[in-house]
């Protein structure tokens, strides 16, 4: 299907209402514009709202069609946001699947469960489900990130400042692209927690309990 585009001007901040029938991608943008793209954004079944300030955009979807003993459609409504350095992102909802991928800024989401992938990003990652997975993937900046039932896995990341991952019944794994020069805290309550230095210095004080 044909995505349609919405070219709002430079904003600080978007927020996202995110919904269980679409799924949602943010990239990096080419200019210092955001760049919306709506996958069937002519479907009269799904009400798609965009609402704009001056330096703010918040984005949602409702599906028009629903009803309690109907299945929810899932994946088939896509938002595409392509986004200039240093803006702000929340997404808030109880269902969230989420693509990031080479975004350069502070983004935090907070959803009853969650799917979500972090690519090549950097920045302030704020990160919290019940329920779900969270991967980073070669990713730099600050984490704070937890769940309930939560799988997290940190792959070849960069430490910036003081972060934290948990879970009280899923498992952590982190693996580090470099010797951190912050303090990481990894805590599981019923799952297992990896740490790997990955072939580089192991320096620092460590606590286990």
């Amino acid at each position: 299907p044909k995505a349609k585009p919405f070219k709002p001007a430079l904003k600080d901040e978007i927020t996202i209402d995110v919904s269980p029938i679409s799924r949602y991608t943010i990239t990096a943008s080419s200019d210092q514009n955001v760049h919306i793209h709506i996958t069937y954004a002519d479907d009269p079944t799904v009400r798609y709202t965009i609402h704009e300030t001056d330096r703010a955009l918040r984005l949602g979807d409702k599906d028009l069609n629903y009803h309690p003993n109907r299945p929810t459609p899932r994946d088939k409504y896509q938002w595409k946001l392509e986004l200039p350095k240093n803006m702000k992102v929340k997404c808030n909802g109880g269902i969230a699947r989420l693509n990031v991928d080479s975004f350069d800024g502070s983004i935090s989401v907070e959803t009853g469960q969650g799917t979500m992938t972090f690519k090549r990003s950097k920045g302030m990652f704020d990160i919290s489900t019940a329920l779900g997975d969270i991967r980073f993937v070669q990713c730099e900046g600050t984490f704070h990130v937890s769940g309930v039932q939560a799988d997290i896995d940190a792959s070849r990341i960069v430490i910036e400042d003081e972060s934290k991952f948990l879970t009280n019944g899923g498992d952590i794994k982190v693996v580090l692209a470099k010797t951190p020069r912050h303090n990481i805290t990894i805590t599981t309550g019923t799952g297992r927690g990896l740490l790997d230095y990955n072939g580089n210095t192991i320096v620092g004080s460590f606590k286990f309990s």
